[in-house]
């Protein structure tokens, strides 16, 4: 499994995934839409089919539009048969739940 993280990438680590390791990614503490543009991104970039993971569990400022991207990026997942989890920090899955997300977008919980 590699790593990658780059200056330019908002903070995003992701980690490559394989048809039996999830697609591990690593949102920064702030996830506005530009960086949660860039963690899909980086999430759909693994092998076809491969499950995802991202990782909020850093973030504690999270954009309405960052939810969105989420969205988004659960909807594809779900068309194209590829298993996604977030998990999450506990204001992000508390602002997740308040907005009513918490049905739709496939969350863990804060551990």
């Amino acid at each position: 499994m590699s790593t990658t993280t780059e200056p330019h990438d908002h903070g995003i680590e992701s980690a490559s995934g394989t048809a039996t390791e999830p697609m591990k990614v690593r949102a920064p503490a702030e996830l506005n839409a530009d960086a949660a543009a860039q963690l899909a991104a980086s999430a759909l970039a693994g092998p076809p089919g491969a499950a995802i993971l991202i990782d909020l569990t850093a973030v504690d400022s999270l954009s309405l539009e960052s939810a969105a991207v989420l969205m988004t990026l659960t909807r594809r997942c779900h068309a194209e048969s590829r298993p996604l989890a977030i998990t999450t920090s506990a204001p992000v899955h508390r602002k997740l739940t308040l907005l009513g997300l918490d049905n739709v977008l496939p969350l863990q919980p804060p551990a």
